[in-house]
């Protein structure tokens, strides 16, 4: 896919009918483009009858999935798999002006929370004690919160695990 619209090297003032056929190339290559992402969009959205619910962390999910298509298996996998090791997901609330936050809570029964997920990492703050959290070359430390990009290898076993484990401290 070829995301550089033709340049126009006609003179309109000139030549008016290459300036013509140029325009309708123009206008092609743009709806071809527009069907393109359309088509993209509509391969990375949620469908209704994957989400019969769309609250609130499902449609933050389906933006993440579009903004980083190549993380959606990993997210797709973590949004099932951690209520089912007993951790809840809780949509970020917003403090004052600065707009709506942008990751989910994962949150044990008790309110502690495991971590945060967001569009491309996971970072771990009730977790980051954890020995493999603490140990793993893929987990950055450059934050105040240790984190793993969703992209590494075998992220979503790694969060899986440090979750569960985290789930029945």
């Amino acid at each position: 896919m070829n995301l550089t619209p033709p340049v126009l090297l006609v003179d309109p003032t000139t030549d008016p009918i290459a300036c013509a056929k140029w325009t309708v190339a123009y206008l092609t290559e743009v709806q071809n483009l527009l069907a393109d992402a359309n088509d993209i969009e509509q391969a990375t959205a949620i469908e209704p009858d994957d989400a019969p619910v769309m609250d609130a962390v499902n449609k933050l999910l389906s933006r993440w999935i579009r903004f980083a298509p190549m993380n959606a298996e990993v997210l797709q996998t973590l949004h099932a798999a951690l209520p089912g090791l007993g951790l809840t997901l809780k949509l970020s609330e917003s403090r004052g002006e600065a707009g709506p936050r942008t990751y989910v809570r994962v949150l044990r029964a008790d309110g502690k929370s495991a971590g945060y997920l967001n569009a491309t990492s996971f970072t771990f703050v009730g977790a980051r004690h954890d020995a493999v959290v603490q140990e793993d070359e893929r987990v950055q430390r450059d934050g105040r919160y240790p984190y793993l990009p969703l992209s590494v290898g075998n992220a979503r076993d790694l969060i899986l695990d440090v979750a569960e484990r985290f789930a029945k401290s």
